[in-house]
Formats: C-alpha cells, sequence, structure tokens
C-alpha cells in the first residue's frame, strides 16, 4: 500500500465519510490515492469498507488532523508516519541517517519511541 502524509483541512470541513456519512472537520481521515473523492474516517478505514467501487487495497493518504498522538504523548501522529517512512527507507536501528529524515527528533528519542511503541503493541494485542 502506498502512504502518504497530506496536510489540507479545507478538504476536511467540507467532507464525510464516503461509508458511515461520518463528518471529518477537526479529524484525522483517510483519501484513496487511486479512487476519485473517496474520503474514509478511520474507524471505516479500519474495517476495511469498500465504498463506491474502492478497494481497501487501493493506496491512501492520511489527511486532516495529523497533530493526534498514537503510541506516545511526545510524539505527532504526523512525526510518527514520518520516522516510519525513514525506517523503511534507511532501515530499523539506523538512527543517524533516520533522524536526518526525521529532523526534529534525535535517534535516541526514535529508538525510546520504537521500543514504546512495540510494548504497547504487545501489550493490547
Amino acid at each position: 500500500l502506498a502512504l502518504s502524509l497530506s496536510l489540507c483541512p479545507s478538504i476536511a470541513t467540507m467532507s464525510k465519510c464516503d461509508y458511515c456519512s461520518h463528518a471529518l472537520a477537526n479529524s484525522t481521515f483517510i483519501v484513496c490515492a487511486e479512487c476519485t473523492d473517496v474520503n474514509l474516517c478511520l474507524e471505516c478505514f479500519s474495517s476495511g469498507v469498500e465504498p463506491r467501487g474502492h478497494r481497501n487495497t487501493h493506496g491512501y493518504r492520511v489527511s486532516g488532523n495529523v497533530r493526534v498522538t498514537v503510541f506516545s504523548p511526545d510524539w505527532a501522529a504526523d512525526e510518527e508516519l514520518l520516522l516510519l517512512d525513514a525506517i523503511e527507507h534507511h532501515g530499523l536501528g539506523n538512527w543517524d541517517d533516520v533522524a536526518q529524515h526525521v529532523q526534529n527528533k534525535t535517534g535516541e528519542r526514535m529508538s525510546v519511541w520504537v521500543v514504546c511503541a512495540n510494548t504497547r503493541v504487545e501489550r493490547d494485542g
């Protein structure tokens, strides 16, 4: 799946989820990178819904309010996406190159994030 980050709050103020019709204003939501005008709330996206010819295997962009936290209160979701992209590109543990990609966190902070995220995933299942 293709993943990219889009910060476009004007789209979020006008959009509703194409499956459940939940308003997307001030929220994080998913935009299909392959369909025209398919926006999904996080709940519908994580459920794998396929409205109007959309397929859950399509590439996507995370859009709207991406300053929420997911794994750590010190990291916003957009920073976590940058970190995951850098880890995918440079390799897990290559913290100097990953830090250059993310730019606003040190390699040590990144390795701590990975440990915390892994612990939370193991704990929460």
